[in-house]
């Protein structure tokens, strides 16, 4: 018998905990679909840094301030060290910038007609870990749009338009007044809610109790990450 999970992935662009929290749920629902899952997947917007100017901020200085001179190579190393586990590269001495992500948000927005939200993320989240490139530029957007083959009508649109900041911000308004507070945060059957970047296992384990007892118990887990 299919079992059905509606999942909404609330998450930054900038946040590694939410890319290494994408990269385990994947292992998570390839294992759960040999079990008869199948998933509905949306992205859901959330800025861990809204008062950022639209040009963005130095990184370094930006996360000095936040962490402490002495604190920051440990936690970019450390996250980093966890990204390798899970198969992903993080390059924080490419990373020059510290974006406004909202314009990035958009387009992922955008991009959901298209059911694209999961490449276009993973483009995104590889431009700015891996690469080191300025994800709150527009010409740096337009450019990975392209990556993810989004279609031409939807780069024009975010390109020449001016659709998609009403409803970012009202998805956005949403979830925080919901009491999501952290990001990755996970909303599954729009009941129950998850935090943080879990274990593919803890993900399956969770998978495996809601098909088993649509109860109204709310599993919330909240993050231990920093950054």
């Amino acid at each position: 018998m299919m079992k059905r999970i509606k999942l909404d992935i609330v998450a930054d662009v900038v946040c590694p905990w939410c890319y290494i929290g994408k990269t385990r749920l994947e292992k998570a629902m390839a294992l759960a679909k040999e079990e008869g899952f199948e998933f509905e997947i949306s992205y859901k917007p959330f800025q861990l840094h809204p008062e950022i100017s639209p040009e963005g901020e130095d990184f370094t200085k930006f996360m000095t301030a936040k962490f402490g001179a002495s604190r920051l190579p440990q936690v970019t190393v450390g996250v980093a060290k966890v990204a390798k586990e899970d198969g992903l590269e993080m390059n924080f001495e490419k990373v020059t910038r510290m974006p406004n992500t909202l314009e990035a948000h958009r387009l992922m927005w955008m991009a959901r007609p298209e059911e694209k939200e999961g490449v276009l993320a993973d483009k995104l989240f590889e431009a700015y870990f891996k690469e080191g490139q300025d994800i709150g530029d527009r010409n740096v957007l337009l450019e990975i749009a392209e990556l993810a083959n989004l279609e031409e009508t939807t780069i024009k649109g975010f390109r020449d338009s001016e659709w998609g900041y009403t409803e970012v911000y009202s998805e956005e308004s949403l979830y925080r007044q919901s009491g999501v507070d952290a990001v990755p945060s996970y909303v599954i059957n729009d009941q129950h809610l998850m935090q943080g970047a879990q274990s593919p296992q803890e993900f399956l384990k969770i998978f495996r109790e809601l098909a088993g007892s649509p109860s109204d118990e709310e599993f919330y887990q909240p993050s231990d990450y920093d950054y």
